[in-house]
């Protein structure tokens, strides 16, 4: 498989010490969200200042959404055990 990242972006993961498929993973949380709160015409037609201030808003969202799930994965047992089962059920 050719590994079509482009450079900017290897570059960033490597800066912020996490592999490229974990940025995607992050970057991918902020576009859902983005989606889910219904403002991507909103996010488009913004300036590129606007643009940046709302992509670092929901940057920050993701990151305090992905803390709280590790935290959760690794003190809930149950929770823990569902997410294995989900993931099991989905192969």
């Amino acid at each position: 498989m050719v590994n079509s990242t482009p450079e900017s972006l290897k570059k960033l993961a490597k800066e912020m010490n996490i592999s490229e498929k974990e940025l995607m993973l992050f970057a991918s949380g902020v576009v859902n969200s983005i989606k889910q709160d219904g403002i991507v015409d909103t996010f488009i037609n913004s300036s590129e200042s606007d643009r940046v201030d709302i992509s670092k808003a929901y940057a920050v969202n993701e990151g305090r959404k992905m803390e709280q799930f590790t935290t959760t994965y690794l003190t809930n047992t149950e929770a823990k055990q569902e997410l294995r089962n989900s993931v099991l059920n989905s192969l």
